[in-house]
C-alpha cells in the first residue's frame, strides 16, 4: 500500500464544522491562501484577521467491516436454503473461527469497492481535520 499524502487546509474559525478552502500540500500554501483570500476585493472575508488555523486532513477512506461480510454469508445461506431446502441449508459458507479468511475477503472486496468508487467518479471527496494549530497571518494592508 502506498504512503499517506499528507494535505493541509486553512480557515480563521478552528471550531468550524466544515472548513470550505482548498487543500494544500504544504503550511506555506496554506498561509499564502489566507492572503490572498483576506487581500482579494471579492472575498467573503470583510473582517481583519491576525490568525488562521491550519490542520492536517485525514481522508474518509471506505471500507467493508468483517460484520457486513458475515451478514453477507448469512444473506447466501438464507437464499441457499430457501431455494433448495434442506440440502442447501447444509451449507456453510464460511467458518466463522478462520478470521484470516474472512479478512482476505474483506480486503479484497474494499479493493473492488474502491475501483468501483473510483471508475464510477462516486469517490468521497471529504475529510477530518488532525493537528489543528494556530499560525500568525502577517499584517495586512
Amino acid at each position: 500500500m502506498s504512503a499517506k499524502i499528507k494535505k493541509y487546509t486553512w480557515d480563521f474559525n478552528p471550531d468550524a464544522e466544515v472548513w470550505h478552502n482548498n487543500t494544500f500540500d504544504t503550511v506555506e500554501e496554506c498561509i499564502e491562501d489566507a492572503k490572498a483570500a483576506v487581500e482579494d476585493e471579492n472575498s467573503e472575508f470583510e473582517e481583519k484577521h491576525d490568525v488562521i488555523y491550519i490542520a492536517e486532513t485525514r481522508q474518509y477512506i471506505p471500507t467493508v467491516d468483517s460484520g457486513a461480510i458475515e451478514d453477507m454469508f448469512a444473506t447466501m445461506a438464507d437464499i441457499a436454503s430457501d431455494e433448495y431446502g434442506e440440502l442447501g441449508s447444509e451449507w456453510e459458507p464460511y467458518d466463522y473461527r478462520k478470521t484470516d479468511e474472512v479478512e482476505e475477503l474483506r480486503v479484497s472486496i474494499d479493493a473492488v469497492v474502491m475501483a468501483w468508487l473510483k471508475k464510477h467518479d462516486r469517490y468521497p471527496d471529504f475529510y477530518g481535520l488532525d493537528n489543528i494549530e494556530e499560525y500568525p497571518l502577517e499584517a495586512q494592508s
